[in-house]
């Protein structure tokens, strides 16, 4: 799959996302819950090949969950990501990819 360019996931986009760092979201996900942000990191799969894959994305030590269609492309690459984070204590911090680009 090329990867030129930004993809649309979801009818998202950079406009109107605020900026975050995933370590801030990392660290106060209830600061930026419901909130369309844009991040940068490393997206990592955990599972891989199994019914239960799930996806990160990762910045040094923090790391929240990622969720969307065709994640698996962009495994080991640097991404700008930029959709609706989600939070629920016990559960986890997610972040629902609208648009997915490779990070310059």
């Amino acid at each position: 799959m090329a990867r030129l360019g930004a993809r649309l996931l979801a009818g998202g986009g950079w406009r109107g996302a605020r900026r975050v760092g995933i370590r801030d979201a990392w660290l106060a996900p209830e600061r930026y819950a419901d909130m369309i942000i844009a991040v940068v990191g490393e997206v990592r799969a955990f599972e891989a090949g199994t019914p239960g894959v799930y996806y990160t994305l990762d910045e040094g030590a923090a790391r929240i969950g990622l969720r969307g269609d065709a994640l698996s492309s962009w495994v080991g690459q640097r991404v700008r990501v930029s959709g609706k984070l989600t939070f629920k204590p016990g559960v986890g911090i997610f972040l629902d990819a609208e648009r997915i680009a490779a990070a310059r």
